[in-house]
């Protein structure tokens, strides 16, 4: 998906909200927006993804205060309600049926993408509680689209699957998902960034939930990038998109680089995320905030 004028201000009021969660200045947080409106205003290449343009944007702020996990914090707080619900949510699903069991993680996958405190004008100072609420007010409303049986289908009949992983707190579900697919004896691949921009995962939240205990392989994707890049990928994963059967994409930004390269992968796509913005959820043919479990096609990009 390529960048569309309605984009500029999310830029903006993402990185203030950001800013907003930096203890400074109020001169400085002046300085560092001002810097990103400049960097703006230089012209865009509105062939390029929006998560191209958040990437720059956010490492502004990083190379001002020379730190790269600036959101340790609430990142870790994030992690931390993952795992409790995750937790809970495997016991409850222990003696469903395969089928039901494989839709209830779908679900669940999905509902944790809400853990995303990207999320434009609120989620930076998003509380625990919150957290909470949002999740199971989520899970409880079912899917906008929900192709969860033809992904079924589909993970039967492949054999490697790559998964790109997107947010903190929600790789806890991603977790029980992903030890599905190793029940069922597939090679799976998970993929985190090499760097963090805002909520994006790094290789210590993988270490974090556990992800690293599982007979997976881990690939990093490249840099501090917000999903993966196509411009800045790692030839790991490269290699990786090629040999891939099935590819999970978790989040709103990973979709916007998988459907910008659609017809350069041979393997099936399938997206997993909660929608952010009407410039998305209209691409599936609805408006507001989508719960969608889809396989992409053309009909979709």
């Amino acid at each position: 998906m390529e960048t569309n004028l309605k984009c500029i201000p999310c830029f903006i009021d993402d990185i203030i909200g950001a800013l907003d969660l930096i203890e400074d200045s109020i001169e400085v947080k002046q300085k560092l927006t001002n810097q990103v409106v400049s960097f703006i205003a230089q012209g865009l290449d509105y062939t390029k993804t929006p998560s191209y343009y958040i990437t720059r944007c956010h490492r502004i702020i990083k190379k001002y205060y020379k730190k790269d996990n600036l959101f340790k914090e609430i990142r870790d707080k994030c992690n931390q309600v993952g795992l409790e619900l995750s937790k809970k949510v495997e016991k409850e699903l222990s003696d469903k049926k395969d089928l039901e069991k494989f839709k209830e993680l779908i679900k669940w996958a999905i509902t944790g993408n809400e853990l995303d405190f990207r999320t434009v004008g609120t989620g930076y100072n998003l509380t625990l509680d919150d957290f909470y609420k949002i999740l199971y007010t989520t899970f409880k409303k079912p899917l906008d689209i929900d192709e969860s049986e033809k992904i079924f289908n589909t993970v039967n009949n492949s054999q490697r699957i790559l998964y790109v992983l997107d947010n903190v707190g929600e790789i806890a579900f991603d977790k029980l998902l992903i030890k599905y697919f190793l029940e069922k004896n597939k090679k799976v691949s998970v993929v985190y960034r090499g760097g963090t921009i805002t909520s994006d995962i790094i290789f210590e939240d993988l270490e974090f939930v556990g992800i690293t205990e599982l007979p997976v392989k881990t690939v990093l994707a490249g840099p501090d990038t917000l999903g993966i890049s196509f411009e800045e990928m790692s030839d790991e994963l490269k290699e990786e998109v090629k040999k891939a059967d099935l590819i999970i994409s978790k989040g709103q930004a990973n979709y916007y680089e998988f459907s910008k390269h659609f017809n350069e992968i041979e393997g099936t796509i399938v997206n997993l995320f909660r929608t952010k913005c009407d410039l998305v959820s209209t691409k599936f043919g609805l408006r507001g905030k989508l719960s969608l479990a889809v396989i992409l096609r053309e009909d979709f990009i």
